[in-house]
């Protein structure tokens, strides 16, 4: 990331962690008419907001080139290999990836983010937003990748872009829930977002980031993440008029 694009990151999540604190415990307004007037209102728009630019820091990584170390790195545990190899070469794939998003910044925002008071407030409804997103691109796409393959897509950007302290977490959230609600006829799992918050969330935007990486289901990624951010900022205003 240059210095140019950090300092215009850092002042929009500084912008919106502003407004998601004013949004969870600032009184309502009663001098306007512009929508939102009630605390709800508010609460329930930045969390749309902050769900949504959360997984733009994911999309951001994804399409700055994050796929560069092998998926088969962050598989399970192969055929002749020990557990101690398993996990030294899964370590070392992670940490490679930690390096990298540090260098791009977007593990740090996706932290920022994960810590604003709407994750707390209402995590599932968060983990909600992200995966209709992915609905969404499923649904115009009009097929639906290979379920293992999906989740085994997803893993490496979890290594990259999930805090330490959340990572095993994420992990576990994908091989007991699986693709999240986002396929078609499933429904969100509100239970694992109740439990693990911040590794629920990062589990939904993984899977829904790979799939931003599939030709095949995302032609045009520049166009699906103006159409995304855009929706953000005119939500951001929306509250920032409240």
């Amino acid at each position: 990331m240059t210095k140019g694009k950090r300092r215009k990151a850092d002042g929009l999540a500084k912008e919106a962690r502003r407004r998601a604190r004013t949004a969870a415990t600032a009184p309502a307004r009663t001098d306007s008419a512009a929508a939102p007037t009630t605390l709800e209102d508010r609460v329930a728009i930045a969390t749309q907001v902050d769900a949504w630019q959360f997984l733009l820091n994911y999309l951001n990584y994804v399409r700055d080139g994050g796929f560069d170390v092998p998926l088969d790195k962050f598989g399970p545990q192969r055929p002749g290999e020990t557990v101690e190899e398993a996990e030294l070469r899964l370590t070392v794939a992670r940490e490679t990836k930690e390096v990298q998003a540090l260098i791009g910044d977007w593990a740090e925002l996706c932290a920022e983010v994960a810590a604003r008071p709407t994750l707390t407030l209402n995590p599932g409804t968060m983990v909600a937003h992200v995966a209709d997103v992915g609905r969404g691109w499923l649904k115009t796409a009009g097929h639906v990748p290979d379920r293992d393959t999906w989740i085994a897509g997803a893993r490496p950007l979890l290594g990259a872009l999930c805090a330490p302290q959340h990572w095993l977490d994420a992990l576990n959230v994908l091989d007991q829930v699986g693709t999240m609600g986002i396929a078609p006829g499933e429904n969100v799992t509100f239970a694992a977002a109740q439990a693990k918050p911040a590794a629920a969330l990062h589990a939904a935007a993984a899977l829904v980031s790979w799939l931003f990486g599939q030709r095949s289901i995302v032609f045009d990624q520049t166009s699906a993440m103006r159409a995304l951010a855009r929706k953000t900022h005119a939500l951001a205003e929306l509250l920032e008029s409240a």
